[in-house]
């Protein structure tokens, strides 16, 4: 009787003992749970946090450092500026032509003369002021005209290096021109995203800008971005 006693006693111990340590296997695991999420969690979200800097950081970075020249913009439309120039030059003929038709010496013999402004003028009558006008706002647009023409940009080359860069522009009496200037003497104006007809151009020791046309293609978007876009 006393030995089945103390076997049934040491059964019931080894049940007890296994569902203790069954018990306390859950319970470890269970608690184990949130300790090792709440690890994992910000190693995460730290990973996450690091790629999305990094590819931010990919995205912009572009190697200006080049070893050949790049076309950064193109526009041609030979249409329109050889009517551009034809403009220019029927303006200074009809201007010359004017000029020449309209000039009375009697302009120099009533200016000799001890006379008011009101008597020279009206000595002289009409052709006076056609003559003033063709030799004073006939140069003056002709000049005013041919100084747009170079603004409006061709190409635009950025040299090896990354350092330089060309803008080729139209001109009158060639076919174009040419300034090679430092890339950080060029300012744009407002961003290539928000231009609407022409992107102006700042080049430093130029007292007009360079116009970059909106219908125009950009050959390297980001690299003209990072070099002749960029304000500085």
């Amino acid at each position: 009787m006393l030995s089945f006693l103390h076997c049934r006693n040491a059964t019931n111990y080894i049940k007890l003992q296994t569902f203790y340590r069954s018990f306390t296997k859950n319970v470890r695991q269970k608690d184990s749970k949130p300790f090792n999420f709440s690890c994992r969690y910000p190693f995460r979200i730290n990973n996450v946090r690091e790629y999305g800097q990094k590819t931010k950081a990919d995205s912009f970075h572009v190697n200006v450092n080049i070893k050949n020249n790049v076309l950064l913009y193109k526009y041609e439309n030979p249409r329109y500026f050889r009517t551009f120039r034809a403009f220019c030059f029927i303006w200074i003929f009809f201007s010359s032509v004017l000029s020449y038709y309209t000039f009375d010496p009697k302009f120099i013999l009533t200016w000799r003369k001890n006379v008011s402004w009101a008597e020279y003028l009206k000595l002289n009558g009409t052709n006076l002021l056609y003559f003033v006008y063709a030799i004073i706002v006939g140069p003056s647009a002709f000049f005013l005209l041919y100084m747009a023409n170079k603004k409006f940009v061709k190409f635009i080359i950025l040299h090896p290096g990354g350092t330089s860069v060309s803008l080729v522009t139209h001109h009158l009496f060639k076919r174009q021109d040419v300034l090679t200037v430092p890339v950080n003497k060029v300012t744009a104006i407002c961003s290539r995203n928000r231009m609407r007809d022409y992107l102006p151009l700042k080049v430093q020791g130029k007292s007009f800008y360079y116009l970059v046309d909106a219908e125009g293609k950009f050959i390297n978007e980001k690299l003209f971005d990072c070099t002749v876009g960029t304000r500085k």
